[in-house]
């Protein structure tokens, strides 16, 4: 079977991260560039610059005049945002035009939204101070499902049977690991680390089911962990946080949170993900 390292290798035979990304990545490195020199490289890619509009006047970002321009993005937004944000569009739209026969890419995308939203708002209400990397890494937590899903479908499928027959439909993760030797969530880091990515977000990724695993944890691990619990919960239409993944109890200390905060920010999550999804599905 191999690992998920070598796995992943096979990544760049089909696609490749996206030349606006990198550009904007090294612009932002830059001391001396600006909001208009940075600006000017998204706005050269149409999908990339209706997309980030987009988001940026989404109410995860407040209201009020509404955004036009990336410049102004980057004024209500901020550029360590606008980054984060440029990484998780263009990461999503590499995928476009690989398929899979296991999940469709609208409930993919569903639920990588949802907990994209749900990471960004329990951020906001904990006043995270990582809070501009949490929206990208919530919707990028499952990107590793896609590599699998498409170079991997039988064993991908096995782990979803030895999944849904024996572990009640829980920890599919745990049924990866006993099928594959590895799982999404140490894959989606492996492609990360191809495509150099920031570090705090390529760790969120292989961190979302076990965060509390790594001693170096930071917010965005645990608060995607907790929003991926969420976002399971709101496709199930449910206000019970055991009808999603399970959540490791240290979450709420850590966090300083109370469990009967998350019901309370559900309708602001699907607020916050209206209209998104069809920037995210073609």
């Amino acid at each position: 079977m191999g690992t998920a390292a070598e796995l992943v290798t096979q990544v760049d035979k089909l696609i490749s991260f996206p030349d606006v990304a990198i550009q904007v990545n090294d612009l932002l490195a830059d001391e001396h560039s600006g909001a208009d020199e940075i600006g000017s490289i998204i706005e050269k890619d149409p999908a990339l610059t209706a997309t980030l509009l987009k988001l940026a006047n989404s109410s995860m970002y407040g209201v009020g005049a509404e955004i036009d321009t990336v410049a102004k993005a980057f004024t209500r937004v901020g550029s360590n945002e606008i980054q984060q944000l440029t990484f998780g569009i263009c990461a999503s739209s590499a995928f476009d035009g690989i398929s899979n026969g296991i999940i469709s890419m609208q409930d993919f995308w569903r639920h990588s939204l949802l907990c994209g939203t749900a990471a960004k708002l329990i951020a906001k209400r904990i006043r995270s101070r990582e809070a501009s990397m949490m929206f990208t890494a919530g919707l990028l937590h499952d990107i590793g499902h896609l590599v699998m899903f498409h170079l991997i479908p039988e064993e991908s499928m096995r782990a979803l049977a030895l999944c849904r027959d024996e572990m009640h439909g829980e920890d599919l993760y745990l049924a990866e690991r006993e099928v594959l030797g590895f799982d999404h969530a140490e894959v989606g880091r492996c492609l990360g680390e191809l495509w150099n990515w920031p570090a705090p977000l390529t760790n969120s990724i292989a961190r979302h089911h076990e965060p509390f695993e790594y001693p170096d944890l930071s917010d965005v691990d645990v608060v995607v962990h907790l929003a991926n619990s969420v976002a399971g919960m709101m496709e199930v239409e449910s206000v019970d946080m055991s009808d999603g993944a399970p959540v490791d109890e240290r979450v709420w200390e850590h966090l300083d949170l109370e469990p009967e905060a998350i019901p309370e920010l559900l309708d602001d999550i699907r607020e916050g993900m209206s209209g998104l999804l069809q920037l995210f599905t073609h």
